[in-house]
Parts: C-alpha cells; structure tokens; sequence
C-alpha cells in the first residue's frame, strides 16, 4: 500500500476510529491539446496521471456523508444526502463532494425511487494531485466521492454513464 493510502488510513483512524476502510480513487489528468477546452465545447485529448485523488472510506448507517481530509488545514465536511443539497460558501472544497453526492442522488432518484435514500459514508480524503496546477484536481475529487456513493450502495451505474453524468 503507498503511502498516500497509508496516511489517509491512519488519518481515518485518528478521525473516526477504527473499522472497515475501503479506498476508492480517481487519476488527475491533463489535456494535451490545451486547458480549458472541455467546457466551451471543444475537442479534449486527455492522459490520466500517476497522481490521484484517494478516499479511504466506510459506510454509515445513514444518509450522512462524514469528511476529512489530510491536509488539516482544510475544514471537515459534513452533511446528508438529498435531492438538493445546500452548497457551502465559495471556494470550500466540500462544495466538490457535495456536487458529486446531489448528481448521484438525482441520477437514483430518476432510475428507480427504491434505490433511495442512499447510504453515506465516513472518510479521508487524501490526494497527490496538486490544486491548481491544471491536472484537474478538483474533477479528480468530484469524479473519487462520485465512486464513493456508488460503491457504498452498490449502484448499477456504467462507467460511460457515470462519465456523463459528471461532465
């Protein structure tokens, strides 16, 4: 295990305690044919990274999700699951996870009311992606906690529909 896992285990621990932890992750990627070109409708020509954003994760028994992250300079995110979910203040990097939770929430709630409400999960985020660099950090961060929600409640969702769904 790297030591990005490894850190994020043991922030986990000191956080919540100990338990079952799985991990979940997503690459940073860069464009090589320019920044920016994704969302004014362009053509990409992305390449995944060595470097990653990493979720070290287990379920809750609600719809809570419970976050740190091992930069502790960051302030802890928490709040529940929901079809509209409240964003924090500019610039909060929850406002990323949040943003992932509410698509996945949606997307369940239009495939079949049964799958909800979903569960949530408790967990440390932990990255090697620096911010702000333009390795897509944050798309990195939504794309992780996106996985989280999936994994923890098992949702029949493709990979090509999950991309979708996040773009």
């Amino acid at each position: 295990m790297s030591k990005l896992y490894n850190d994020a285990r043991k922030r986990f621990v000191s956080v919540f305690g100990d338990g079952e932890i799985e991990f979940v992750r997503a690459p940073g990627r860069v464009n090589l044919i320019g920044e920016h070109t994704d969302y004014n409708g362009l053509s990409v020509l992305p390449m995944a990274l060595d470097r990653e954003i990493a979720i070290a994760l287990s379920v809750q028994p609600n719809s809570a999700i419970k976050l740190t992250n091992i930069d502790e300079s960051l302030p802890p995110v928490d709040f529940e699951l929901s079809f509209d979910i409240e964003p924090y203040p500019t610039g909060h990097w929850g406002n990323y996870v949040k943003a992932a939770a509410q698509a996945i929430w949606r997307w369940a709630e239009a495939q079949s009311p049964d799958m909800l409400p979903l569960k949530g999960y408790r967990g440390c985020v932990a990255g090697s992606v620096p911010p702000g660099s333009g390795l897509s950090s944050s798309s990195a961060l939504v794309v992780a906690s996106a996985l989280a929600l999936v994994h923890t409640n098992k949702l029949p969702i493709s990979k090509p529909d999950l991309a979708e769904l996040l773009a």
